[in-house]
């Protein structure tokens, strides 16, 4: 097929052949309904362009089969490109989903039935968060929101090689969800501060305290109002809206790609 293409582009037939072949007809036409003398080789003339005009329209409707093959010939590379890269990023993403519910879960109902990303948790669940994992494939001697932060770093990793790899000239979509992660896990800055904690007890313990007091939806209503003043809580309220902003995306990201999918499948 391609060396068919390739023939008619040596041909050269393009749309001004066409135009040149529907003038030549047109003067011809005139000759005859004004009752002129058509010129010599006028017959001769008149048939080489109808027959340049129909080539031009035929090349034209090859050209069209063909760009529409090489569009999903391309749109399917596309996809499979994206199915391998999501098989490690999904793998890391299951990680992440896990270390989310441990670091909003209490110990005696961590992994207590399906984890699913979708499940709600509240800005008091954060509370939790410097607990051990339970996870018997993690070590016991880091404290869940550690390895929270190690999952949540390898999917944002992930998805900038996703990026790096693929153009998402077809999934467009997909692509603003990726990027729109990215964003939201950069803009987080308290990573640090927060596991600073992990290894000062006193700290930890503080706003842990503060996490189960019954005005620390008030102060994170100040904080969102930017009313609340210099205070060790906010990086707590920093990563409580981190979490839910990715929740929503990861969720978005995980429908979009059974959506490709179910393209092929």
């Amino acid at each position: 097929m391609r060396l068919i293409k390739q023939l008619f582009n040596k041909i050269g037939a393009t749309w001004w052949s066409a135009i040149v072949s529907i003038f030549i007809i047109f003067i011809l036409v005139f000759f005859h309904f004004r009752k002129i003398e058509p010129f010599p080789w006028s017959d001769f003339i008149c048939n080489i362009a109808t027959e340049l005009l129909g080539i031009t329209f035929t090349i034209v409707f090859v050209d069209k089969l063909f760009n529409r093959y090489d569009k999903i010939k391309a749109k399917r590379e596309e996809s499979e490109k994206i199915a391998r890269m999501h098989n490690l990023a999904f793998f890391y993403i299951k990680q992440y989903m896990y270390h989310l519910h441990s670091i909003t879960t209490p110990m005696e109902k961590k992994f207590q039935g399906e984890i699913k990303l979708e499940t709600p948790f509240s800005l008091q669940d954060l509370q939790y968060l410097y607990t051990p994992t339970l996870l018997v494939t993690e070590s016991f001697r880091q404290t869940s929101i550690e390895y929270f932060f190690q999952y949540e770093q390898e999917v944002k990793q992930a998805f900038i090689n996703m990026l790096n790899t693929i153009n998402f000239e077809f999934y467009p979509d997909l692509s603003k969800i990726i990027q729109d992660f990215i964003h939201v896990s950069t803009k987080f800055y308290a990573r640090a501060v927060i596991l600073d904690n992990v290894n000062i007890k006193t700290f930890s313990e503080t706003f842990v305290n503060m996490l189960k007091g019954d005005d620390i939806y008030e102060k994170y209503d100040e904080y969102k109002k930017n009313e609340l003043k210099a205070n060790g809580i906010m990086p707590y309220f920093m990563l409580y809206d981190m979490l839910k902003e990715e929740q929503k995306i990861l969720s978005s990201y995980i429908s979009e790609m059974k959506k490709i999918d179910a393209e092929y499948h």
